[in-house]
């Protein structure tokens, strides 16, 4: 086919399924077959983007007449497609990545429960557990270096397309299955030198609205405090007024960079703000007037932005808050939030 009909094909395949007349969301399985068995090569850099682009469309477009069928095939298209991130045409690994991103929206119910179902035992094959140990090694693989960013878009997809929980109590199927994974993108994100900072924090902000800061923090605690951040030697031999300064241990590294997505809505308990935020913007607050009282005023002004951006994370708790009732939240010292 030319590159011409398979953007032809994309857009039908993605226009709205209310304005398709042409009876495509009828016949899905027959045209991810007839486009599954021509694909372009990786250097085909005029065909590759198009074809891509159908792929996923058409997957969306399966997911709607049969979508326990078209989960069947989520594994077998997704190999089809991944190699192709390793290109080094920008277009073609972009179109990749958006497709594998599409594929994420085909995940029904009973393929996440599998997943869950078999987490953690040992030698777990289901089409979700290999897509997932694909994407955790393809961060580390040198051939997909350039496709970086890419990757960070599959996992925030990835992640919002595991919000599935079988209860209102239950945990999400991105906390049952991907905080190894969360944790390894926060991981690189605080490496020195790394370059992609703002496509892991897009992963991070997916990752919070999907399982909340009460779950995010067990694996990327913030280690904003002194004694988060030093073992109890590091405390004998550094006065308070070097902490900054000072390179934090290997593990420990501040994560900052975290506190201003605490305001977007996400499902931790408002009691979770109260027992853990509240008091560390108190202790925050003593250093603040420490560091102010001996003349530190940078330091002082670090603690005071640490703490003002606590308190603007409530927002985030109060959306739909489960246990409003049963949590008495205490008010801040008026000058916390001078």
């Amino acid at each position: 086919m030319s590159q011409l009909t398979y953007e032809v094909l994309s857009e039908l395949f993605s226009s709205p399924a209310e304005d398709n007349d042409h009876g495509m969301s009828d016949q899905g399985s027959n045209a991810l077959k007839a486009v599954l068995s021509s694909p372009p090569s990786k250097s085909d850099t005029a065909i590759a983007p198009a074809w891509l682009n159908v792929v996923g469309n058409a997957m969306l477009v399966y997911r709607t007449t049969d979508p326990e069928a078209c989960a069947a095939e989520v594994e077998k298209v997704w190999k089809i497609v991944w190699p192709f991130l390793e290109s080094n045409v920008s277009p073609t690994r972009q179109a990749s990545a958006s497709s594998l991103s599409l594929l994420c929206r085909c995940f029904t119910p009973l393929l996440i429960s599998s997943a869950i179902a078999e987490a953690g035992l040992a030698g777990t094959t289901t089409s979700l557990s290999k897509i997932i140990e694909q994407i955790t090694n393809g961060l580390d693989s040198l051939s997909l270096a350039p496709s970086i960013p890419e990757i960070l878009a599959v996992i925030s997809s990835l992640i919002y397309n595991l919000r599935y929980r079988a209860s209102r109590t239950s945990p999400s199927a991105a906390e049952t299955l991907l905080l190894p994974l969360i944790q390894k993108v926060g991981d690189q994100r605080t490496k020195k030198g790394f370059e992609f900072k703002d496509s892991a924090d897009k992963v991070l902000a997916t990752a919070m609205l999907v399982v909340g800061p009460e779950v995010l923090f067990r694996v990327l605690p913030l280690n904003l405090e002194p004694s988060d951040r030093y073992d109890i030697i590091s405390l004998l031999q550094n006065s308070l007024g070097s902490f900054l300064r000072h390179r934090s241990e290997a593990g420990r590294e501040p994560r900052a960079f975290l506190l201003p997505l605490l305001s977007n809505p996400h499902p931790s308990p408002l009691g979770h703000f109260v027992s853990y935020f509240v008091p560390m913007s108190e202790r925050m607050f003593d250093l603040q007037q420490k560091a102010e009282s001996d003349g530190r005023q940078s330091e002082a002004k670090v603690w005071s932005v640490l703490v003002a951006q606590i308190w603007a994370g409530l927002a985030g708790y109060c959306f739909a808050a489960i246990d409003l009732k049963e949590v008495g939240m205490p008010g801040p010292r008026p000058i916390i939030m001078g």
